[in-house]
């Protein structure tokens, strides 16, 4: 049994391992390396100081599954001086976690004055006491590499190196990856003394968040589990809020149905803005509705917008001017058809005081301006007018002026007066021009009633009615 473990140490481990370094050597020396499972190995370490100083160091091990101790005791911090060695005598004691099989242990050496670490490898064999003389043992060391920083949306490379230490031919490893985002399985065999290298293609999901993990790699041959150092790796932040714009025209009517969408693989939250000029935000509608907001001395369209990865939200931005079109169609359909169905003729009539008596109206001229403001002749036109039983008319008129056709007193409406005007040509304008005098002094004012004229447009033989604009003369 002695004999195959010295072969093994013999063919697979360094008996010696050493670091130069400027400032201090460290070097390893095995005194008793295979053990079993409840034995302690046994390691002279020697630490030389190449500095003019006395320098303080430390000797610890990171790996978890080793208990490191000295003897005596303080020489896990030993003091070294100017330009000499320190021999330190090790024990390196198995938990309860080791299973048989051959090991390289860290053994870290640090200087406590400078920082600087130098790291020897303590090779170790474990054998179990049922193991039958010159049987080997599985022996196999293994590196696990994955990159520092992983992009989800590919795929993560894994390579795991495995080296078989002794001559024994393994005909079935079990490599097993775990960690919170990676749990994968591969058989392998090795031949004796083979190094072989497997790689890994993971697929992870690509909407996993930026975090921080620890890939455990673990190597099975049989009852026997090796497992090389844990490696970290973290997931990196990728992507942003992206806008996607489907713009449906029509009439005078612009809808932009706007899509933003987390295309990241973490939580983002922005604030996404639509600018409108002033004119075009009162024809602008929104669903959700929008804050109005002033940004960069523009009027926008404001919403708060929060994503979890692989999420969406959508914005429907509506300008339309349909409405504003019939809003403009239909005044000036009102005016088209105000021009084209008003009567042809206007009547204006107005009146200045000519004559006053005890500080009131006592006399007043009339006039009256007839006018065809249309496009066609108007005929048969029948002016009539009336004057309030106040007033009387002067039967004198002036030379010129259309004399009335007829002429009636009525007891209750006052004077009733006519003129008929036989055509009136488009543009034409007569004037009609009457004087009258008040029984009695009007200090107030005095309303004169509407004159009103009957006429026949163009062709037609349809008769139709205006009237002039109502008169208020003031004193």
């Amino acid at each position: 049994m002695k004999k195959s473990v010295y072969i093994i140490l013999v063919l697979c481990l360094l008996l010696a391992f050493s670091t130069q370094a400027l400032t201090f050597e460290t070097e390893i020396q095995n005194v008793k390396a295979s053990i079993d499972l409840e034995d302690t190995a046994l390691y002279k370490l020697k630490i030389r100081n190449d500095l003019a100083t006395i320098e303080n160091f430390l000797v610890y091990t990171t790996s978890v599954e080793w208990s490191l101790n000295s003897i005596p005791a303080s020489d896990r911090n030993p003091k070294v001086y100017p330009e000499s060695f320190k021999l330190i005598e090790l024990e390196l004691k198995p938990t309860a976690y080791i299973s048989p099989g051959a090991y390289s242990v860290p053994i870290s050496v640090k200087n406590a004055d400078t920082g600087e670490i130098r790291i020897v490898a303590a090779p170790v064999v474990i054998y179990s006491k049922d193991t039958p003389q010159g049987k080997y043992l599985p022996g196999i060391r293994s590196v696990t590499q994955i990159a520092s920083e992983v992009d989800p949306r590919e795929d993560v490379s894994i390579k795991v190196d495995l080296f078989n230490q002794n001559p024994l031919n393994i005909t079935q490893i079990t490599i097993s990856l775990r960690s919170n985002l990676i749990n994968k399985e591969y058989q392998t065999s090795l031949n004796p003394l083979e190094t072989k290298t497997i790689n890994f293609n993971i697929e992870l999901n690509p909407l996993v968040e930026p975090q921080e993990d620890i890939l455990y790699t673990t190597i099975k041959v049989n009852q026997f589990t090796f497992e090389p150092e844990p490696s970290v790796y973290k997931i990196i932040t990728y992507g942003d809020l992206k806008t996607i714009r489907d713009v449906k025209r029509g009439f005078l009517k612009t809808t932009q149905d706007i899509t933003i969408e987390n295309q990241g693989n973490e939580f983002k939250k922005g604030t996404f803005r639509e600018s409108r000029n002033i004119f075009s935000s009162i024809f602008t509608t929104t669903n959700p509705k929008g804050e109005k907001v002033i940004f960069d001395e523009e009027k926008n369209f404001a919403w708060e917008v929060a994503l979890d990865p692989g999420t969406s939200t959508k914005i429907i931005v509506t300008n339309n001017y349909q409405y504003l079109f019939i809003a403009i169609v239909l005044v000036i359909l009102i005016i088209a058809g105000y021009f084209m169905f008003r009567p042809s003729i206007m009547i204006k009539k107005s009146a200045i005081v000519i004559g006053r008596k005890h500080g009131g109206i006592s006399d007043l001229s009339v006039r009256m301006a007839v006018v065809n403001r249309g496009k066609a002749n108007v005929k048969d036109i029948v002016l009539t007018d009336k004057l309030p039983n106040l007033v009387d008319l002067y039967k004198d008129f002036e030379e010129g002026t259309l004399r009335p056709s007829s002429i009636l007193k009525h007891e209750k409406k006052g004077t009733i007066m006519k003129w008929q005007i036989r055509t009136l040509e488009p543009g034409e304008e007569r004037i009609i021009h009457y004087k009258v005098k008040t029984r009695l002094s009007i200090l107030g004012s005095l309303s004169l009633p509407v004159t009103v004229a009957k006429f026949k447009q163009g062709n037609s033989e349809r008769s139709r009615v205006v009237g002039s604009n109502r008169l208020l003369v003031r004193a």
